[in-house]
């Protein structure tokens, strides 16, 4: 997270230089993967104790998985796109 910040304000092509090493592109890959997963269990933990019509509730859980799981890949698409 810190290298993340650390990097505001760089340009395009050096973040860019910075996300293609192998290294970097790997921990951002996880994560990515943890910060969503994290975020689509938060979000269903509060949507299973506020929402009580069942049908509600699994439409609300299935739309954020959706919307996290889309999310997501477009996250890994742009890292992998510039890591490779």
């Amino acid at each position: 997270m810190f290298a993340i910040v650390d990097h505001i304000g760089d340009d395009y092509a050096t973040v860019a230089g910075w996300i293609a090493q192998p290294y970097v592109a790997v921990l951002l890959v996880l994560y990515i993967s943890f910060m969503f997963f994290h975020g689509q269990l938060g979000m269903q933990e509060i949507i299973e104790d506020y929402i009580h019509d069942q049908k509600l509730k699994a439409t609300c859980v299935f739309v954020t998985k959706a919307i996290l799981i889309i999310s997501a890949l477009a996250g890994l698409y742009a890292i992998l796109g510039i890591a490779f």
